[in-house]
C-alpha cells in the first residue's frame, strides 16, 4: 500500500502502536498476519532529521528503551550502510532502520515480527501471539 496512513498495531499482551505511514507491506503465512513493514510518513530526509523523527515515534509508542535507544545514538551521517537496530517487545522482534535513498536522504523503516505466531487459531495456534491489525479511518487490514 503506498499511500499516506495511520497504521494501527495491538501487541501481543495489547501494547496499541499507532504509526503514521507513506508505505505499509504485511506478510501472511496460513491466514495469519506474521509481519508489517512501515515506511514511516515524512520521507526522507538529513540524517540528523531522520534519526530525529524515527527516535519520536518510537518515544510516542513506547518502544524506546535502553536497550534500543544505545544504538540510536550512535548512527551517524558518515555510515554508507542502512543502519539497523532490533528489541523484541511481548514476543515481537521490532527491526528499526535508517538507509540512504538516492538523492533524497535517509528514510526510516520499522519492520514488526511475531516470534510465536505459526499456526491459524483452531489448529493449536495461539491468535494472542500474533499481530493485530485494526482498520482505522484510513487503513483496513486483515488480521
Amino acid at each position: 500500500i503506498a499511500q499516506p496512513r495511520d497504521v494501527s498495531l495491538r501487541l501481543p499482551g495489547g501494547q496499541q502502536i499507532l504509526l503514521p505511514a507513506d508505505r505499509v507491506s504485511f506478510r501472511q503465512r496460513d491466514g495469519m498476519l506474521v509481519g508489517v513493514h512501515i515506511q514511516p510518513s515524512g520521507g526522507a530526509g538529513e540524517h540528523p532529521e531522520a534519526v530525529a523523527r524515527t527516535r519520536a515515534l518510537l518515544e510516542a509508542n513506547r518502544l524506546l528503551d535502553p536497550a534500543l535507544a544505545h544504538p540510536l545514538q550512535a548512527w551517524g551521517p558518515d555510515a554508507a550502510a542502512p543502519q539497523t537496530a532490533r528489541i523484541t517487545i511481548r514476543e515481537v522482534d521490532v527491526d528499526v532502520a535508517l538507509a540512504p535513498a538516492p538523492r533524497a536522504g535517509w528514510q526510516a523503516t520499522l519492520d514488526f515480527a511475531p516470534r510465536a505466531c505459526e499456526m491459524p487459531a483452531g489448529l493449536d495456534g495461539d491468535p494472542e501471539a500474533c499481530l493485530q491489525a485494526t482498520p482505522t479511518s484510513t487503513i483496513v487490514a486483515g488480521g
